[in-house]
């Protein structure tokens, strides 16, 4: 049997280079025309005299959130906010109001920081009197009305004050906590 070892090796030869070929356009159509680098923190939306309104499944009013300045940063979906002001607004519960140089918003606006000069005001409800609060760093749940700073506070309400270091508030119980280090001036009421 004489055999033609060139007839046997074209078609093997052809097989391979089409296998080969195979290969390398899987590896090309696999590999990322695209790399994208590291997302950098930069604003995507910049609002000035921004007015966000949030309402309840009754269409009423939750809060509001405004600003002098709202940036947005979609790398993390945060917002930060110049000149910050939330007014919590839900039947049966006192109004709560706060307001900061700055604020951070995370969790789609439910969750607020604020930072630098915050002042929360309690407004008067049920015959209680308004009670204002003012600290340096707060955060705030805006829709549980829930709100607490490990920062020194002072608080006043009518003739009382009183300061403490960090404290827990819900507006809707109308419940502080306070943490450490309390004095209380305390006004004894008129009789």
């Amino acid at each position: 049997m004489n055999t033609d070892h060139s007839a046997i090796a074209f078609p093997i030869a052809l097989l391979a280079g089409l296998a080969a070929l195979a290969l390398a356009l899987d590896r090309i159509t696999t590999i990322p025309l695209f790399v994208p680098g590291p997302v950098k923190h930069e604003p995507d939306t910049v609002i000035e005299n921004f007015t966000a309104l949030s309402l309840g499944e009754d269409g009423k009013p939750i809060y509001e959130l405004s600003a002098r300045k709202m940036l947005h940063y979609p790398d993390d979906d945060s917002a930060e906010l110049a000149e910050a002001r939330m007014r919590r607004t839900i039947t049966g519960s006192p109004v709560l109001n706060i307001s900061a140089d700055r604020a951070r918003i995370l969790d789609r606006g439910h969750e607020v920081w604020f930072d630098g000069n915050v002042v929360m005001v309690r407004e008067p409800h049920a015959g209680d009197l308004p009670l204002t609060v003012r600290t340096s760093r707060l955060w705030a749940n805006a829709a549980d009305g829930l709100a607490k700073s490990d920062q020194a506070v002072t608080a006043e309400s009518g003739h009382n004050r009183l300061s403490a270091v960090g404290f827990d508030y819900n507006n809707a119980q109308q419940i502080m906590n306070l943490h450490s280090q309390v004095k209380i001036d305390y006004a004894q009421p008129k009789r």
